[in-house]
C-alpha cells in the first residue's frame, strides 16, 4: 500500500463508518464495471464544489484496489447485490493524485516534475525494473510493466483541473494537457488501463473549439446523462434523511432543492443536506471564495448584457443561456453566456437542459447572489432588495399606495435594462419588486385557479402569514383586477389553506400623463374558514 500507489480503502471506509450521513452512491460502481475496457473507459466527472467529487473517487479508489480487501466494505450497499459486484472488486492496481496536492503556485515549473518523479518513485519500489527507465514518461513506465508483468492500472485523479482555476500560467497548463494527453492517448494506454476517471470543477479544457482531452467522456453540471443520480442527493434520499433525522422535508426542499439535471429534476447540494442534518437547522452552509468574487467583477462590467440577466434572475425568472461555446476557464470569458455557463458549473444557477436556461435554484443560492451583489458594488440592486421589502411590508399592511409607489420605482430603476413597456413583462417587473418576499413565500406564476390562471400567487411556508394572490392589467384598473380574482375565484387554489388570504390588482398604465400613477394597486382581504 502506498500514497498514491494502490492507497488502500481507509479513507474510504472512514467517511462509510464515521458519517452517519453518507447515502449509497456505489450504484455508479455498477456504470463503471460495464465501461472497463470499452470506448466509454475514460471518464471526467465535473460537479460544483461540495457535490461529493472526492468521495465518489475514494469510493472508486477503494473498490478496485487490489491491494486491500474491501468486500466487506461494498457488501451491504447497492454495489453488493449486483450481479457485476465481483467484475472490479479489488482487481487492478490503483493510481490516485490528488492534482491539488502537488501545487506549489510560487513554483508552477515545479508542478508537473514533481508528480512524475513521486509516482516513478513508487512504481519503482514495487517493480524496480521502472527505475531503470530514463525517458521520464509514465506512459511509458506502465505499458512496461503492463508488458513484463500483466498488472493493469486504473488511474484516477481528482481535482484535475486545478492549475486551471487557480490561474497557473498558460505555458504550464499546456504542458500539463500534453502530460495528460500522452498518458491516455495511445493504443499501450489501452492494453494496461482498464479506467481512468477524471473529476474537477470545470469540464475539461477547450483550445479554440475543441477538447483538449477529446477521448474523455464528459458529465458536466450542463449534462450529466446517465450520471445524473449520482451528483448529487436525489428528492428520495433527502426524505428519508429528513425521515430519520426528524428534520422537515418540506423546508429543507425550499432551502436547498432546484438544482436540475438531464433526466432528474430535484438534485440537492450533500454538503449542504449534510450540515443542515448535523445542526438540526435551515439556512445558508455555502461560505464566500475567492472564485466568486473574481466572476462579480464580470457581472459588473455588463458587457452583453449581463446586467439585464442578473436582474432577470434575481426576480425569479429564468434565462436563455449557450453554453457549449464556453472554453472552461476562469481566464477567457467572453461574454454573458460565459459567466452564466461558469455559474452553472460553480453550482450559482441551476441548468435545465431541455430548454437551455439558467436560474437560481433555492433559498441557499439566492442569499449567496444578495452577499455577492452586496459585496461587488452593485448599490443599484442593493437598493432594490431594501424597497422590495417595505413593499412586502405594505402588502401585508393593505397599504395599496406605497405598494404601487414601490413597483413604480423598480419600473424606473430597471426600465434601461429590461423591456418592461411589453404587456408581457409586467409580471416580471412584479416579481423583482417582491423578490424580499421569496424567503417567506413559495412565487407560482400562471397558477390554474378557479376557472382561469392567476398571474402570480405567493404560498406562505408559514401558517401566520396571508396567501397572497395578484392579478395584473394593462391600461385597465387595479380594482378590475381585484373584481377578476373574485369572479374568476382565484382564492380555491389554496384548497384546505385557513386563514388570510390578501387579493392585490395591479395596473400599469402606459399612457399616464402622471408618470407617479403609472402603476395603480388595490388590495383586499378575504379570510377562508
Amino acid at each position: 500500500m502506498g500514497r498514491w500507489l494502490n492507497p488502500g480503502n481507509v479513507k474510504f471506509r472512514q467517511v462509510v463508518e464515521n458519517n452517519r450521513f453518507y447515502v449509497d452512491k456505489t450504484g455508479m460502481l455498477i456504470e463503471l464495471n460495464r465501461w472497463l475496457f470499452s470506448f466509454e473507459r475514460y471518464v471526467c466527472v465535473s460537479r460544483a464544489r461540495r457535490f461529493g467529487k472526492s468521495i465518489a473517487a475514494e469510493m472508486i479508489s477503494a473498490y478496485y484496489d487490489k491491494s486491500c480487501d474491501s468486500r466487506e466494505l461494498f457488501a451491504g450497499f447497492g454495489i453488493g447485490k449486483d450481479p457485476s459486484f465481483e467484475k472490479g472488486l479489488n482487481k487492478y492496481n490503483v493510481i490516485f493524485i490528488d492534482a491539488q496536492e502537488f501545487m506549489q503556485p510560487d513554483q508552477p515549473d515545479a508542478y508537473l516534475p514533481t508528480i512524475r518523479r513521486h509516482l516513478l518513485s513508487e512504481l519503482g519500489n514495487q517493480w524496480p525494473s521502472a527505475k531503470e527507465d530514463e525517458t521520464g514518461s509514465l506512459q511509458m513506465v506502465l505499458s512496461n510493466i503492463y508488458q513484463e508483468t500483466g498488472e493493469q492500472f486504473v488511474i484516477i485523479i481528482d481535482e484535475w483541473d486545478c492549475i486551471f482555476r487557480h490561474g497557473f500560467p498558460d505555458r504550464i497548463q499546456r504542458l500539463y494537457v500534453d502530460f495528460l494527453r500522452q498518458l491516455f492517448k495511445s493504443r499501450n494506454t489501452e492494453a494496461f488501463c482498464p479506467l481512468a476517471y477524471l473529476t474537477g470543477i470545470f469540464p475539461i479544457v477547450k483550445y479554440n473549439t475543441e477538447s483538449a482531452l477529446n477521448l474523455f467522456r464528459e458529465y458536466t453540471m450542463v449534462d450529466s446523462r446517465n450520471l445524473s443520480r449520482y451528483v448529487g442527493f436525489t428528492e428520495e434520499e433527502v426524505k428519508e434523511l429528513c425521515s430519520r433525522y426528524q428534520m422537515s422535508f418540506e423546508e429543507c426542499r425550499r432551502w436547498y432543492d432546484g438544482y436540475k439535471l438531464r433526466h432528474l429534476d430535484h438534485v440537492y447540494n450533500p454538503s449542504s443536506i449534510y450540515q443542515c442534518m448535523l445542526y438540526g437547522d435551515y439556512g445558508s452552509y455555502w461560505t464566500k471564495t475567492g472564485t466568486y468574487e473574481q466572476i462579480s467583477n464580470h457581472i459588473t462590467l455588463n458587457f452583453d448584457g449581463l446586467k439585464d440577466a442578473v436582474a432577470e434572475l434575481m426576480a425569479g425568472a429564468r434565462v436563455k443561456v449557450k453554453t457549449a461555446h464556453f472554453k472552461n476557464r476562469m481566464d477567457d470569458l467572453k461574454n454573458k453566456d460565459d459567466v452564466l455557463t461558469l455559474l452553472i458549473h460553480l453550482g450559482y444557477l441551476g441548468y435545465d437542459h431541455d430548454h437551455g436556461e439558467c436560474f437560481i435554484p433555492n433559498e441557499e443560492i439566492k442569499l449567496e447572489f444578495d452577499l455577492a451583489l452586496e459585496d461587488c458594488g452593485m448599490e443599484g440592486f442593493v437598493e432594490a432588495y431594501a424597497r422590495s421589502k417595505r413593499l412586502m411590508k405594505a402588502l401585508t399592511a393593505r397599504d395599496a399606495a406605497t405598494v404601487a409607489c414601490e413597483i413604480q420605482k423598480t419600473h424606473d430603476d430597471l426600465s434601461s435594462v429590461l423591456t418592461y413597456n411589453r404587456e408581457s413583462d409586467l409580471a416580471l417587473t412584479v416579481m423583482y419588486a417582491c423578490s424580499a418576499g421569496r424567503k417567506d413565500y413559495l412565487f407560482v406564476r400562471e397558477l390554474p385557479a378557479g376557472s382561469g390562471f392567476a398571474d402570480i400567487v405567493m404560498i406562505p411556508y408559514a401558517a401566520d402569514r396571508p396567501a397572497i394572490v395578484c392579478e395584473l392589467k394593462w391600461n385597465q384598473s387595479a380594482d378590475g383586477a381585484i373584481d377578476q380574482i373574485r369572479t374568476k375565484r382565484y382564492p380555491n387554489v389554496f384548497g384546505d389553506f385557513k386563514g388570510k388570504v390578501l387579493l392585490c390588482g395591479i395596473n400599469y398604465d402606459r399612457d399616464a400623463k402622471d408618470k407617479a400613477k403609472q402603476h395603480q394597486c388595490a388590495i383586499e382581504e378575504w379570510e377562508l374558514a
